[in-house]
């Protein structure tokens, strides 16, 4: 775990899963931004401040920015991040969405170092299903990566979607290690006047996923549905 020393757009305390060596840094958590916050209005770069990572510098990676249009569901786009020294990780300030009001930066990322180049290995995918006793769900594909610190996961949909459009639901992915836990985004699609991507929320335990009420009935031709996530495994600091 990762406690925060301080940043400078007037969030309260901040906490991260994290797995962190010379080559990977990975962090599970959410940071919630009060965007009507002095400090946050005079920031140019959300800076989150850290002990020591064990990391100089990194290149960038993503963090998803979660909004909320009145009772709608909520929508998000992604924004840059980076780690900038050992004690500071950035957030890209995304002033396209000033106007929706507050909203959560939620981690699920690596970062791994900035200007270094090694040999490219591709191994150890694992092959992943996903099956559910309360929802329609079909895989398109998929591609997940198990380590013993950490794990990589895209999945891309042709169909989700529970009952109905107001009731939670959950699937499985059996090959998902037990010892992973988070909050992740999932994706629905795009349009429909919103500034980004409709999303769905789920909890993440092992490999259930459980998505709250109201979801959505992602089981339409409404476009791509996917999720994509790094997380921690058990209690890795």
């Amino acid at each position: 775990m990762i406690t925060s020393t301080g940043n400078n757009f007037g969030a309260g305390a901040i906490s991260f899963k994290s797995y962190g060596c010379a080559d990977i840094v990975v962090l599970n958590g959410k940071v919630e931004v009060s965007a009507s916050a002095p400090e946050f209005l005079a920031a140019s770069t959300l800076e989150i401040y850290v002990p020591d990572l064990p990391m100089r510098k990194s290149a960038l990676t993503s963090v998803f920015m979660v909004m909320r249009r009145g009772t709608s569901l909520p929508f998000a786009t992604i924004v840059k991040a980076w780690i900038k020294n050992k004690n500071t990780i950035c957030v890209e300030k995304c002033r396209l969405y000033q106007y929706y009001g507050d909203f959560s930066l939620l981690f699920a990322c690596a970062f791994v170092p900035k200007g270094e180049v090694g040999p490219f290995s591709y191994e150890g995918i694992t092959t992943v299903t996903a099956s559910s006793s309360d929802a329609t769900i079909q895989l398109a594909k998929s591609s997940c990566i198990i380590r013993e610190h950490w794990v990589s996961l895209f999945a891309l949909f042709y169909s989700l979607n529970g009952p109905e459009r107001t009731d939670a639901f959950s699937f499985t992915m059996p090959e998902l290690p037990g010892d992973i836990a988070a909050e992740i985004p999932i994706v629905v699609h795009g349009g429909d006047g919103y500034d980004g991507s409709v999303i769905m929320m789920a909890e993440v335990s092992g490999p259930v996923f459980s998505v709250p009420a109201p979801s959505y009935d992602a089981g339409g031709p409404y476009g791509t549905k996917f999720l994509k996530a790094f997380f921690v495994r058990g209690d890795n600091v």
